[in-house]
C-alpha cells in the first residue's frame, strides 16, 4: 500500500508558489443577493 498523501496537487502548487486561488465575480454576485436589503 502507498503512503503517499492524498493531497499531492495542494503539495505541488505548494512548491511551485502556485496557490492563488480566485473567486468568480458570478460567485460573488450570487452571494451578494442574500444581504441585499
Amino acid at each position: 500500500m502507498s503512503t503517499k498523501p492524498l493531497n499531492t496537487r495542494l503539495n505541488q502548487a505548494a512548491k511551485a508558489k502556485r496557490d492563488e486561488f480566485y473567486t468568480q465575480l458570478t460567485d460573488i454576485e450570487n452571494e451578494l443577493k442574500h444581504y441585499k436589503a
